[in-house]
Order: C-alpha cells, then structure tokens, then sequence
C-alpha cells in the first residue's frame, strides 16, 4: 500500500494541474523587490514635496475571491485531492488508477460542500461597508503622507506635504516647474492606495491577511523626469478570519489599518533611500534553506523547533556593520501548523503571521531576551533586520526570512510537480512549550 507521503505528488498532481489553474491558491507576494535609489540619484533630491493623488474611496478596499462561487472553487480543489488520498488509503494502485474515474466526483461533492459552507454575501457586503468606514476614519490617505513627511525629517530629510489646493489630480509639466521655481526640487508622488484582505491559506472560508499598498513615483520638477516608479506593499500585518475582522464594530481591522498605514509610511522612505539589496544565502545539498537577512541562530532553523522557556532568548548573526542595531518582530503564527492534506498541498501557505505580539526597535545586541511571556504551546514567527551607517549615510537589511530551494534537476525529474509545491519565503517559527520546565 502506497503511503501518504508517497502519495504526495498524486496529490498535487490533481489538486493542482486539474484545478489550480481555475481559481489560484492563497495571496504570496512574488517578483523581486525593489532596492533603493542610487546615491547619483538621491544627491539630486534638494527638497523633497510631497503630493498625495487622492484614492476614490470605492477602490481603496479590495477583497477577492470572496463569495459562494469562490468557495465552490476550493471545495472541488480540495475534494479532487482528497479523492487521491482516500483512494490510495485501501486500494494502492489501484485505486490511483481509478482516479481519473472518481476525482470529479469527488470535486463536486467538494464544490456542493464549499458553497454550502460558504460565508453568506450578505456577511461580506456588511463587512466591507463597515470596512470602507473604518479607512475613511482612520484617513490613510493623510495618515500615510504625515507620517511619511515626520519620519523623513528626524533623519534629516528637507520634506513636506504639498497642500492639495496647490495641484490638480493629473498635474502638468507647467505645474512641475511652478513648483520648481518655488524651491521643491522633487516630488514624491502618492497614487493607488489601497488596504485589502487577501486569502492567507487555501481552505473554505480562508483568514484573510491584510495588505496596504501604495504607487510611488520620485519626478524631478525641472524638467518632470520620472526618477524612480514602484509600488510599496506592506505585508507585516496579521492574519484573522472574517468573523475576527469584523468583531466589536471591526475594531481589529481599524487599530491593523492604522498600524499598517504608519508602517507604509516608513517603508517608503526605508525602500527608497536605505533598503540593501536581497542577498539569498543558501545551505543544502538537495534542497538548500535560503535565508535572506539576518540569519537566526537559536531557535535554529528548523521546521518547527521548540524553545525551552516561554521567555526565550532569540539569537541571531550579527551584523558586520559598525554603528549596528536591530529591530524584531514576533507575531503569533496562523496556519496548518501541524501538517495535514491542504498542507500537503500548499504548503507554500502553510503559516503565516498573525497576530503580532511583541516587537522591539533598536536592540544594541545580536540576541534579545524577552521581557514579556508568550503563551504556552503556540507557534510564533519571528524576524529581525539591522541597521547601520555606510559612509554617513542609513542603511538596511531586509526582513530576515527564510525559503526552500529546490534544484531544477529535480523538478525536471518529477515533472514539475516540485515546483507546484515548492514553499515561498516565510519568517523563522518556533513553538513554546506546554508546560514550564
């Protein structure tokens, strides 16, 4: 009889071939993420405006793959894998070979089931109403450019916002050079911003993790040259279901919205002008750990290591850097942390942060004791990065995290089926323990 892990690339072979290609799997951010400008750039920043193009309030939230049809999705993908597990259990070959017989039947019972199970439309369209009225009372349209403008000047930076009665929406070149004469040098343009809750794992009714994005253009006002196009995402909020959202007048999602918007504004001016460039570091002979960041060095890297304490001491390699410190996050972790078929499956989305917990700015040393407890048998994520002086000027590293790279002789081996389940970047876990010893 075939085992379960034998059964692994039956699995994705029908879960994922057959069906992914309908619906996609859960949210990962992907492609590479930009680095900051070049110094011959910033010398020619001078002084800096800042223009926000204001958001139409019906697109600053976005939520997809939400509703009966979606759930439908999901459900027929995950029946369709569940045929292939429920099958090979009792009848081995055979019954792997009775799959393409039994796998739709299996969807549809998991489509039937995946849209009965679904979250009502009315749920959702009460929860995006309430949603939309939190953004607008946390006001990240303002929220975004203030703290942008604030955090800029403490490290010396000649910025300010530009009054919206001073410009248009769509702002000409004889604007550009009306600010020019003025005394502002460049405009950082604000366009496209947007809060939205996307799926976190692949199941019925995922949690949702929330994202806040936003365009950035730097122009030159004297003769309007785009310096630098992107967009910046922040992903270091947490993950909840829908119900957990919207709770208490959905206050969870106001004090996430705001501390993301705050978060956004830093990450714009940190992307810009200090982040260094990705550097994977990788170990391994057949399927290397790559770390990018700050590598961890207790708890070690492993699946799911277990601390001894429920106020560790996490460590960390230090920084070569002169005039260095960290900053570190810990979130409480969401996901199929204990394995299972979805996990099996997409395991690229297996854990992801949830409610963030403790973090900590600053830290003169490469290890950190906590001050505060954790709770007892529960899975957290951590992730540090440093900063530092180069040549007068701030720098940093990138959030530390780590992923599986798996060599392409190997998915040319299995067809390609590593590569349907090849796990994307994810922070360092751990779990505490369940009594104190």
């Amino acid at each position: 009889m075939m085992s379960p892990s034998a059964a692994r690339p039956i699995l994705l072979l029908v879960g994922s071939f057959v069906f992914a290609g309908q619906f996609g799997c859960a949210h990962t951010p992907t492609g590479p993420v930009p680095v900051r400008v070049s110094d011959a750039v910033r010398s020619q920043l001078g002084t800096i405006g800042v223009m926000v193009q204001p958001p139409a309030q019906e697109t600053m939230f976005h939520a997809p793959d939400t509703g009966m049809g979606a759930n439908a999705k999901r459900g027929a993908g995950l029946g369709a894998a569940q045929s292939a597990y429920a099958l090979q259990q009792p009848l081995g070959i055979i019954g792997i070979l009775a799959l393409p017989v039994l796998a739709p039947s299996f969807a549809m019972v998991g489509a039937v089931y995946g849209a009965a199970a679904s979250e009502p439309a009315a749920l959702w369209r009460d929860a995006e109403s309430a949603f939309r009225t939190e953004i607008k009372e946390v006001a990240v349209a303002d929220v975004v450019p203030n703290h942008l403008v604030s955090y800029a000047k403490e490290h010396g930076f000649e910025i300010h916002v530009i009054s919206r009665e001073t410009i248009q929406n769509h702002i000409t070149d004889s604007q550009y050079r009306a600010l020019a004469e003025e005394g502002i040098n460049t405009v950082l343009e604000l366009s496209e911003l947007r809060v939205s809750l996307d799926p976190a794992t692949f199941v019925v009714n995922p949690p949702r993790r929330l994202f806040t994005s936003a365009r950035i253009r730097l122009i030159r006002t004297a003769d309007s040259v785009i310096l630098d196009d992107r967009t910046v995402l922040d992903e270091l909020a947490g993950t909840r279901l829908l119900n957990a959202w919207t709770v208490g007048h959905a206050q969870a999602f106001r004090e996430e919205v705001g501390q993301a918007a705050e978060r956004l504004a830093k990450q714009i001016i940190e992307e810009l002008f200090w982040r260094d460039p990705l550097v994977d570091r990788c170990e391994g002979l057949l399927m290397s750990i790559c770390v990018v960041g700050p590598k961890p060095l207790y708890p070690p890297l492993a699946v799911i290591p277990e601390v001894p304490a429920l106020r560790p001491v996490l460590q960390w390699e230090p920084s070569p850097a002169r005039d260095v410190t960290y900053d570190l996050m810990i979130w409480r972790a969401e996901g199929l942390d204990t394995g299972g078929l979805v996990h099996m499956i997409w395991r690229a989305d297996w854990l992801k942060p949830g409610v963030l917990v403790y973090s900590r700015e600053r830290l003169a040393e490469s290890s950190h004791r906590l001050e505060a407890s954790l709770q007892p048998n529960t899975t957290y994520l951590w992730t540090v990065r440093a900063r530092f002086s180069s040549e007068g000027r701030i720098r940093m590293a990138p959030w530390g995290t780590k992923r599986i790279q798996v060599p392409a002789w190997m998915h040319w081996l299995s067809l390609g089926l590593t590569k349907l389940d090849e796990p994307g970047g994810t922070y360092f876990p751990f779990r505490t323990p369940d009594n104190l010893r």
